[in-house]
């Protein structure tokens, strides 16, 4: 993994992830998820109480138990496990949605998956 990682251009990829999630979920294309990255401390704490639900670790260490701990497989795998379950309504993210899960990505990515998913089912 890449320890300098660039998390303006990940948060940037993130927003793209979420655009092609939005063109498939035209009633919710009025979601604000564009990456404005406000309060840091609230962004990273979002996305250590999102990465910390169950329900959102045992689908996520289902994605990734085929994924290499490359930030960029992760954050793909973040987004498309988590964005379905936003556009439902299953979790809802207070801040910026870009920023939290490009945050999520780097704190998965630099805990390990295999620590990260250990007591997974």
């Amino acid at each position: 993994m890449n320890s300098n990682i660039d998390i303006d251009t990940l948060a940037k990829q993130v927003d793209d992830l979420i655009e092609s999630f939005l063109v498939l979920s035209p009633e919710k294309q009025n979601v604000s998820y564009k990456a404005n990255f406000s309060d840091k401390e609230n962004e990273q704490s979002e996305a250590n109480k999102l990465i910390k639900k169950n329900e959102v670790k045992n689908k996520l260490c289902i994605a990734l138990r085929s994924a290499k701990d490359d930030i960029w497989e992760i954050s793909k795998i973040v987004v498309t496990t988590i964005a379905p379950m936003l556009i439902t309504g299953v979790i809802v993210i207070t801040a910026s949605i870009s920023w939290v899960l490009a945050i999520a990505s780097v704190i998965i990515a630099r805990m390990g998956i295999e620590v990260y998913c250990h007591n997974c089912e």
